[in-house]
């Protein structure tokens, strides 16, 4: 600070004058654009982000309801044993399960070979919707062309 005081002494009187003029005008524009502005700019730019988040959570609370509704509902669960309802099930839209194995107390894989891709949608959307849940499923395409072969994980909720 000793070497600006002896610099700015040295300096003629009207160079003085000019410095301080100068320090008058840059001193509150540094002040304006060091410290004001980025501080406004960030205030401004929160106060446009809590506005949206606002608006998000209300958009959020007011459909709440619609997604509560629009879940998957709930079927009732089979009255037959599982293995055998889903025999029964298959049956009755022409499809054949080659395979079925109990998988603990409310599981059952099922195999079915060379059925139709739409019946087999028709077939897990039914079980899906009288309370069964597909935890697994394998579809290989077979050379027919809307044939495959399916294997799946059912287990009764």
């Amino acid at each position: 600070m000793k070497t600006f005081n002896d610099y700015f002494a040295a300096l003629s009187e009207q160079d003085q004058k000019a410095l301080k003029l100068l320090a008058l005008f840059c001193g509150p524009l540094l002040l304006y654009f060091i410290i004001l502005k980025p501080g406004y700019s960030y205030y401004s730019e929160a106060k446009e982000s809590h506005r949206e988040s606002s608006q998000l959570l209300t958009w959020i609370e007011q459909n709440k309801s619609k997604v509560q509704t629009t879940q998957a509902p709930k079927g009732k669960s089979p009255e037959l044993p599982l293995s055998q309802y889903i025999s029964t099930s298959a049956e009755t839209k022409k499809i054949s399960i080659t395979r079925l194995q109990p998988q603990g107390d409310k599981g059952v894989r099922i195999w079915m070979n060379e059925v139709s891709f739409s019946s087999l949608m028709e077939y897990l959307s039914e079980l899906s919707n009288n309370g069964l849940t597909i935890s697994s499923i394998t579809v290989d395409k077979t050379t027919n062309p809307g044939v495959v072969n399916a294997q799946c994980l059912l287990n009764n909720v």
